[in-house]
Parts: structure tokens; sequence; C-alpha cells
């Protein structure tokens, strides 16, 4: 299956930060949107009662009905070129690390000196 997206929202912990809001903008290159209601499970379920009460037709509606938006963040071309720059260089860590046997070398110090 392939999907294209357009927008995501954050809900949650993370959704609180401004800075983190707009990393995940950045590093996705897509727009960050914060609902005002940062209930998820709530929102969720009072959209499914709405659409079974008959106030609306499908959840689809009462999504876009329901769910209000309170911030929304674009993201920065010249954040993304600079995230992407970073992942290069944790991929190349990452590598050097596995293939000069460093996790695994940690691997056997903690099974020899830490108690589990």
């Amino acid at each position: 299956l392939q999907y294209s997206f357009h927008l995501l929202r954050m809900m949650g912990g993370g959704a609180k930060s401004p800075l983190w809001a707009q990393i995940f903008a950045d590093v996705n290159g897509l727009p960050i949107e914060i609902p005002a209601c940062d209930e998820a499970a709530a929102l969720a379920a009072g959209i499914f009662a709405a659409v079974g009460a008959g106030a609306f037709p499908n959840v689809l509606e009462g999504t876009k009905r329901m769910v209000k938006i309170a911030k929304r963040y674009e993201p920065d071309p010249a954040n993304a070129a600079r995230y992407q720059d970073l992942y290069a260089l944790y991929e190349k860590t990452y590598t050097a690390l596995t293939d000069g046997g460093v996790f695994e070398a940690q691997a056997a110090y903690q099974n020899k000196y830490i108690k589990h």
C-alpha cells in the first residue's frame, strides 16, 4: 500500500513542545498541526459516538467538524537539509560502531559486570 500525506498531526506530550513540533515538521517536510484537544482517545470516542448517533454521516465528516487546530508549524527547508546531513552522519556512525564490534563488546561488558 502506498499513501501520500499533505500534513501530519501531533497530540500528546511531544505536541506541547514548539521546538519538537518544528523539528517534526522539518524532518518530515510536512506541515504539523496541533489539535486544540490533546485527549486523542476521548476525541475519537466522541467522534465515533456522534457518527453512531447520526450527528455526522461518517467518521471523516465528524473529524472535519470536531477537530479544531490550535497551532500549525510549516517545515523549514534549511532545517530539513541540516537534519538530512545529521542523519547521514548518524548512519556512518552506526555502521562504524556495528562493523567495529562496539555493540558486541558493550553487550559482553554488560553481561560480565551488570547483574540482571
